[in-house]
């Protein structure tokens, strides 16, 4: 029988780790935009030199599915010399006139200058290039159009070359920086990917023993566990020790939580259940219910709100406990219970959502008597289910708003038939 561990290992190789072709779109288009570049500001028609790939690509810990490229581009001297002279946001006006540039190459290209960066769209996502100037002290100056216009300070170097030490060391470095991003991405949660690389990074370098002995599973666990204990916001990047900040810190109590139910699973089968949890239906693990039907399938995923979960456990009509008490004191619920899961919505949530679940029984039982579940039903913010069977069951909620899923949520629901307790 396949591991749920060899599963993870397949959807990491399958899906997650690129190849040169996925590559090709973004390195030829480089190349294109480099070479017309230099052509303008430093006479040579090399598309190559000038230029630092940076972010997760310049890391090499992006995913096949990564859509942003960051692009350094370094301007002579000169330029940054000419514009200080100017008056008003220079740097926007720098902004401009490096877009304007670009467009003499890509004329029906959308192309846009904001921020930082001149943003170039491709077939398959989008370069964020950023014209920088050398420093004295090897960083670069790079132009910030707003409040007025400033230059900032930038390091991607040293970040580049600390990211090739440590996966030089720790060979599941990419690995499990892709599995984050991977589960970043399908649950909506704020995590910048240099967050996820400095944080994986320090992690690696506290348990050494992931050099040389490793299971894939037990170090994405641990290091969900790692991400679960993180309690500031704002972060020294590794290599250039400069300073971030991650604005959100929902991350933590989301990897705590499945940090803890994996550790917590019981076979293969609840293991893969988690992993589509964090990953979606594709996993390769997972074995859909014979009516089982996704969200995905039926609604564009854009996650920016959230949304709690708990359900009110009663005997004979009287409240005994919830379901969030269960989990936490590791219990099991009896059978014969009934179960009022309530979705509590967060404030800034747009009005007129719609509440929409879905039940996923797991478990010898609920395959041998085809109750596995897993349609997705519409019903109000409280939706009401019995215990009927020993499994470690999934509830999950969807908010819904103009077709698009807006906030998600699952719980787990552990029901022992013979030993479990109401309350």
């Amino acid at each position: 029988m396949t591991s749920s561990n060899e599963f993870l290992q397949e959807w990491l190789t399958d899906t997650l780790t690129p190849s040169s072709e996925d590559d090709d779109d973004f390195e030829n288009t480089l190349k294109s935009v480099v070479k017309k570049l230099n052509s303008h500001y430093w006479d040579t028609d090399s598309d190559t030199e000038n230029v630092i790939v940076a972010g997760s690509y310049g890391r090499k810990t992006h995913t096949k599915r990564t859509s942003d490229h960051d692009v350094l581009f370094i301007l002579p001297p000169t330029v940054k010399e000419q514009f200080d002279k100017r008056q008003n946001n220079i740097q926007s006006q720098l902004l401009t006139s490096v877009k304007d540039v670009i467009f003499e190459r890509y004329p029906k290209t959308a192309l846009h200058s904001d921020g930082q960066v001149v943003s170039i769209e491709m077939k398959k996502g989008t370069i964020e290039l950023i014209p920088v100037f050398d420093r004295p002290d090897q960083k670069f100056d790079f132009p910030n159009t707003n409040a007025g216009g400033s230059w900032e300070v930038t390091n991607p170097n040293d970040e580049i070359e600390k990211a090739i030490a440590v996966s030089n060391q720790f060979q599941c470095y990419r690995e499990i920086a892709r599995l984050i991003r991977s589960w970043r991405s399908f649950q909506g949660i704020k995590l910048k990917g240099i967050v996820i690389d400095t944080l994986l990074c320090e992690f690696l370098e506290e348990n050494s023993v992931y050099s040389f002995t490793y299971t894939l599973e037990s170090v994405l666990i641990d290091f969900l566990t790692y991400l679960g204990e993180q309690s500031g916001s704002v972060y020294t990047m590794m290599g250039s020790g400069d300073l971030i900040d991650n604005d959100d810190q929902v991350f933590a109590d989301e990897a705590k939580r499945y940090a803890d139910e994996l550790k917590d699973a019981e076979n293969n089968e609840e293991k893969n259940q988690l992993y589509s949890q964090m990953f979606g239906k594709k996993f390769p693990g997972y074995n859909a219910a014979a009516s089982e039907t996704f969200i995905e399938d039926s609604y564009s995923m854009a996650i920016q709100y959230t949304v709690a979960l708990d359900a009110s456990i009663k005997q004979n009509g009287y409240r005994t406990s919830t379901l969030q008490r269960f989990l936490f004191s590791k219990r099991k619920i009896a059978k014969d219970l009934q179960l009022a899961f309530e979705a509590q919505i967060s404030d800034d949530t747009p009005h007129n959502v719609k509440y929409l679940w879905k039940v996923r029984n797991v478990g010898s039982y609920a395959k041998s008597h085809s109750l596995e579940r897993g349609e997705i039903l519409r019903d109000k913010k409280v939706h009401v289910e019995p215990s009927s069977f020993s499994g470690n069951h999934f509830v999950e909620i969807y908010v819904v708003y103009q077709q698009n899923v807006i906030a998600r949520n699952y719980i787990r629901v552990p029901i022992d038939a013979i030993n479990g307790v109401t309350n």
